[in-house]
């Protein structure tokens, strides 16, 4: 016969080597409390991904913690639990997950899933009444999943964007909404709408469509002000257009956005032009210079693309090059 011990556990999903110690009900206070423990002797598994270690290990310490679970009725539910730290060796002692337990501190994952419900058709705060708990911390449980949901998008396919404005108030507080039009989703906000707001997004763009860490991203771009702030740090033209092969690389900064322009049906005449203009730099002292002409004039602009650098003669992009040079 099931104990009332065992109904609750059954409800809470909590299996071995969990269990319901003590459970306590104040109807006064409108709360109820469940306090859960775990056998003696017991292993945990924990997965450290930074210092490649997976197992079960048995608990070294524990740690008294508490989550507000969803309602009993009318009656606000929380969790009580210990919760162990295991031993990993060399000094390394690591807090375990517990199955309920969600990504934000003091909510179970259930009580997270109602109020992800709860917002998509509430105001925040309006929730946080219903609910009766802090606003803000439901606001760091928003950003919290917001990030991790984020991290998995996926923005290969993202080819054309529409962006907008708009103000929580009247000329206050403004955000920038970035929309993919094909698929008709928002794929990034930020305050703000100034020009900056493109850079930002273009970041986050990269980060997602090429899996760039955002904080490479981040550091390269600030590198690039602070060099571009030194007075006394010169970038000759010379250095910019020198080895013109080179730069005329397919996988390099001219064609490669060349061609991922021309494959999405993106404008590539400014692209183009920028490429003409390498295929007319001239200087005696620049050798793959002096190679470049020697090859165009000897066997043409579709040679010395195909051969030379390797892409296919027979394609629109290198025709509209052709034809720019000509003009």
């Amino acid at each position: 016969m099931l104990t009332q011990k065992d109904l609750f556990a059954k409800a809470l999903m909590v299996e071995k080597p969990w269990y319901i110690h003590e459970i306590q009900f104040d109807q006064q206070a409108g709360k109820l409390e469940i306090w859960i423990d775990f056998e003696r002797g017991s292993t945990f598994y924990y997965e450290d991904e930074e210092l490649d270690i997976t197992g079960h290990f048995k608990a070294y310490d524990t740690t008294e913690k508490t989550w507000r679970h969803l309602n009993f009725f009318q009656y606000q539910c929380y969790l009580h639990a210990w919760i162990p730290r295991v031993d990993l060796g060399d000094g390394k002692v690591r807090q375990v997950h517990a199955p309920w337990e969600g990504h934000t501190a003091g909510f179970t994952l259930l009580f997270e899933a109602l109020i992800l419900e709860l917002v998509k058709v509430m105001p925040v705060h309006q929730v946080s009444q219903v609910m009766k708990t802090y606003d803000k911390k439901l606001w760091d449980m928003i950003k919290a999943y917001t990030e991790k949901a984020r991290a998995e998008e996926d923005f290969s396919e993202v080819r054309v964007v529409g962006v907008d404005e708009t103000a929580a108030r009247r000329g206050h507080d403004y955000v920038t909404l970035f929309v993919d039009l094909e698929k008709k989703r928002t794929i990034f906000v930020t305050d703000g709408r100034d020009q900056s707001v493109v850079g930002e997004f273009v970041g986050d763009l990269i980060e997602h469509k090429f899996g760039f860490p955002k904080d490479e991203i981040t550091n390269y771009k600030n590198s690039l002000v602070q060099r571009g702030s030194v007075k006394e740090m010169k970038d000759e033209i010379l250095r910019v257009v020198r080895n013109p092969i080179r730069k005329l690389g397919i996988n390099d900064r001219l064609l490669a956005p060349a061609i991922y322009a021309e494959k999405y049906g993106f404008s590539n005449e400014n692209i183009i032009k920028s490429i003409v203009n390498v295929l007319k730099y001239q200087n005696p002292e620049d050798a793959e210079a002096i190679k470049m002409h020697q090859i165009i004039k000897g066997k043409g602009i579709a040679y010395f693309f195909e051969e030379i650098i390797g892409i296919k003669t027979d394609t629109k992009l290198i025709n509209k090059i052709i034809e720019t040079k000509r003009e």
